[in-house]
């Protein structure tokens, strides 16, 4: 007998009437039992872990003392999954490892795979991948030795889905083909396009359009094939986001039309509020405003309905966006801010960036220029402190391909969660007629703890390394993540490179706060792609400065042509600036770029904020470099020229050009050799 405290008691649904059923000895034992189960797993284990492990081992020593050998297995299982929800990993790797080992030992397959594909989900998602995916492997071997092979294209099919969540695309991509091969042999129809779904979701993402339309028209063949409309209708939504990246606003309007007739009327109310969203900024974008109004308002009820914050931020952002298009400022501001609120309530860090934009425009119009600028300030904080340049590519996709990424991983899972349904039905009437519960359904029944667990710990996790990796280049982030610290090293020879805007000061006079940073934004982003195309690591920026290097924190032979090149292409994108500008008759940047080559000390400073700098007089000697060239030119000292000045094309011609400009008086250096560079056209 075990009770509840009279506080946990009120606190928790259904959990009365099941307890009085496991306190009741004059029930039968499988009566008990199953009671006792659908209170620790139905009630507990995921709100009140410690209640609900207390209960699972109650219940491990209840079917020990009576012989009930099968359900003795599920509880230990059951026991394992409680110390998963709490988070105490070693302990529960350890017990999946027990049960393994006890179904072993009475000859039940199902509940020995069971375990070991738990076990190996805790070690995937603590990172040890090849671990975790033998001991996956080796459950799923278990389930082929004995005929079960559509559990066992179901559990590949799953551990695709687990690597693409955790991020590990690579990994996913060949499972996912292996998962499609073995669903398709066994007959899975519905799995077998929600996999290609999945998969298809994985090449959008890799801008491979042809590959993913496939998979999505072959997914909605076999799925209208079977009569699942509500399936289709989600590879439909997937069709209308790959044409709206394309542009195709008529494919994809008509897409997104088909899947919100279905999902109208099979009652899918989250999806339904997506698309309405996706199709009000199309019909934004053709001036339909009134439309696209209606259908903001229409899914924002909805998601204020479901309260679901991440898709009740889309819809006020959107309806913000139309505000603000029509001139009603106070309203999009009102609507911006409430999104805002929802955004960081469901940590969308995309949402958050969009909703940014929107109120430094909003608060710009409304003559609110602190609010203005702290909001334009917040989005350029934010797209620099989370993105790296492969990052930026992928972010940068249409919302609405997030969303249905989202969506795609729902809709993969809607048939194993259907059949997890029907199995604990059944797993229930077993127990009531034979006194003990099969093993095989806890694959299922427990997937949701790795779901809750892996979105609890992976995606901060995963956080932490986005973060991690845009501050830190990635050789000094693995060895902090390592060691805990990462030394500061003497690099023998690094080319820096700094840039600064003529003029800023007087610039910035003419521009509003939010037109400053935006084209402030706008030259930072580009530089850093053309920093990550040459293979230079961005270093800083410090107002209108910005600093780069070569050669580290992985030496190598091009750094001086790198940087040069990259140098070049820097002043090249702000003259092509200069002329569209010039043309509009609006204010315009011009750039000093100045480039030097020598040996710095490299390393981390900081302590609650990490920050990857150098250090040294090839810094300064750079600096001056930059300070003493000429607006428009690529300003190079003697120790960079001597590296670059053979420099050949892949033709065999001289890259560049130099004009030497002589001793130069460098403050603080006295005077020092110079040249301007240009590329050989």
């Amino acid at each position: 007998m075990f009770l509840l405290s009279g506080s946990l008691r009120a606190q928790i649904q259904n959990g009365d009437s099941l307890l009085d059923v496991w306190n009741d000895q004059t029930r039968p034992d499988s009566v008990r039992y199953s009671a006792c189960f659908d209170l620790i797993y139905d009630v507990l284990l995921y709100e009140y872990p410690d209640s609900a492990l207390a209960f699972a081992q109650s219940l491990e020593r209840f079917t020990g003392e009576r012989r009930m050998a099968k359900a003795q297995g599920s509880a230990m299982n059951l026991v394992a999954s409680c110390l998963w929800a709490k988070a105490e990993l070693v302990e529960a790797q350890a017990a999946f490892l027990r049960t393994a080992s006890y179904y072993s030992h009475i000859e039940e397959p199902t509940g020995e795979a069971a375990a070991l594909v738990n076990l190996g989900t805790i070690l995937l998602t603590q990172g040890s991948h090849d671990s975790g995916e033998v001991y996956i492997r080796n459950g799923l071997a278990v389930l082929a030795r004995h005929g079960m092979q559509e559990n066992v294209a179901m559990g590949l099919n799953n551990l695709a889905v687990m690597y693409n969540q955790l991020g590990l695309q690579a990994k996913a991509i060949p499972l996912y083909h292996e998962a499609i091969a073995a669903l398709e042999k066994v007959g899975n129809t519905t799995a077998t396009a929600t996999a290609q779904g999945n998969l298809g979701m994985i090449y959008a993402d890799l801008h491979d359009w042809d590959h993913a339309r496939e998979l999505f028209e072959e997914g909605e063949k076999r799925l209208l094939t079977n009569g699942d409309t509500a399936l289709a209708a989600g590879m439909w939504s997937h069709l209308g986001s790959l044409w709206h990246e394309r542009d195709s606003l008529i494919l994809a309007k008509a897409y997104w039309e088909r899947s919100k007739g279905v999902y109208e009327r099979v009652d899918r109310n989250r999806h339904l509020a997506v698309v309405l969203n996706n199709l009000g900024q199309v019909y934004m974008r053709e001036g339909s405003i009134d439309t696209a109004q209606a259908y903001h308002e229409r899914a924002m009820l909805i998601c204020e309905r479901l309260d679901d914050a991440q898709c009740f931020a889309q819809s006020l952002q959107a309806m913000g966006e139309v505000a603000l298009m029509e001139g009603r400022i106070k309203e999009a501001i009102a609507l911006g801010e409430r999104g805002m609120g929802k955004a960081e309530l469901a940590g969308d860090l995309e949402r958050m960036e969009k909703l940014h934009d929107l109120l430094s425009h909003a608060y710009d119009k409304a003559g609110m220029m602190d609010k203005a600028y702290e909001h334009a300030n917040s989005l350029l904080l934010l797209r620099d402190s989370i993105r790296t340049d492969d990052e930026q590519r992928i972010l940068l996709r249409s919302e609405y391909a997030h969303e249905n990424d989202r969506r795609a991983l729902t809709d993969s899972l809607t048939f194993a969660s259907e059949k997890i349904v029907k199995d604990k039905e059944i797993q229930k009437q077993k127990v009531i007629r034979n006194g003990f519960v099969g093993g095989f359904a806890l694959v299922a029944l427990f997937a949701s703890i790795f779901f809750i667990q892996r979105n609890r710990i992976s995606k901060e996790k995963a956080r932490s390394e986005e973060l991690l990796l845009n501050i830190l280049p990635a050789e000094v982030a693995e060895e902090l993540k390592a060691k805990g610290e990462a030394q500061a090293v003497q690099v023998d020879q690094v080319t820096v490179l700094f840039s600064d805007f003529k003029g800023f000061t007087s610039l910035s006079e003419k521009l509003t706060p939010k037109e400053l940073v935006r084209d402030l934004n706008e030259c930072f982003s580009a530089f850093d792609r053309i920093m990550t195309k040459h293979g230079i690591e961005k270093i800083k920026t410090i107002g209108d400065a910005y600093m780069a290097a070569g050669g580290l924190p992985v030496p190598n032979a091009t750094h001086a042509v790198d940087v040069v090149k990259a140098g070049l292409e820097m002043r090249g994108f702000i003259a092509e600036g200069k002329a569209r500008k010039l043309a509009a008759g609006l204010p315009f940047f011009e750039i000093r770029i100045g480039i030097h080559t020598g040996p710095v000390v490299a390393g981390i400073v900081g302590v609650k904020k990490f920050q990857y700098d150098i250090w040294g007089d090839t810094v300064n000697t750079a600096s001056r470099m930059e300070s003493s060239g000429e607006a428009g030119q690529v300003n190079i000292s003697e120790a960079t020229y001597a590296l670059v000045k053979n420099a050949s094309t892949p033709v065999g011609m001289p890259a560049f050009v130099f004009a030497p400009r002589g001793l130069v008086q460098a403050k603080g250096k006295g005077e020092l050799h110079m040249w301007f560079v240009e590329p050989r056209t």
